[in-house]
């Protein structure tokens, strides 16, 4: 959806609607709504049909959903926030390394899941490895099929005014057997 350098205002942004910002917590929540409202066209295809659930990457923190700052800006979207569902958590001292490949690290409520076409939204994009295990484990729980929409992709650089790592990141194609379907 979106590229954030580290340290940038916009990643403060989402770092502060994680602390209960209003004023971030309600861009977030409109950049999500928008985002899915504007591309839902697209997003039915990829998943083979209209979009039953959303599901957030749960916090490894100990956050409960109901006070789980993503699932709260989702709910926040009229169009979408009936289809949140809470069929994913964080399976306690579960962990997780970048880069690595880990659904047993989420329980999955497979009822709620089983049979539907789900998007994930993940908040901050650094490695992928919580979001795309989160969605191996909907898949594991019998989705038919999951999309991944990250809020933003982070990108650390030391110069705010010229980051060499966005640039060059964003040349790098992306490499979809760097993860297993």
């Amino acid at each position: 959806m979106s590229i954030v350098i580290n340290p940038s205002l916009w990643y403060a942004r989402l770092v502060n609607y994680k602390n209960g910002s209003d004023q971030d917590y309600t861009l977030v929540a409109a950049l999500i709504a928008a985002y899915l409202t504007a591309h839902q066209n697209r997003i039915e295809p990829l998943l083979g049909g209209a979009l039953s659930h959303i599901a957030v990457v749960p916090s490894t923190r100990g956050r409960r959903f109901d006070i789980h700052p993503l699932a709260n800006a989702v709910k926040r979207s009229r169009a979408f926030g009936s289809r949140l569902s809470n069929a994913l958590s964080h399976v306690a001292g579960a962990t997780i390394k970048r880069q690595e490949y880990k659904p047993s690290i989420y329980s999955v409520d497979a009822s709620l899941v089983r049979g539907g076409r789900v998007v994930i939204v993940e908040d901050l994009w650094v490695s992928g490895a919580r979001a795309v295990s989160a969605a191996g484990a909907i898949m594991d729980a019998g989705a038919k099929s999951v999309l991944i929409l990250p809020v933003a992709r982070e990108l650390r650089s030391s110069n705010l005014f010229c980051p060499e790592e966005y640039v060059a990141d964003v040349k790098k194609r992306y490499d979809v057997d760097a993860w297993p379907r």
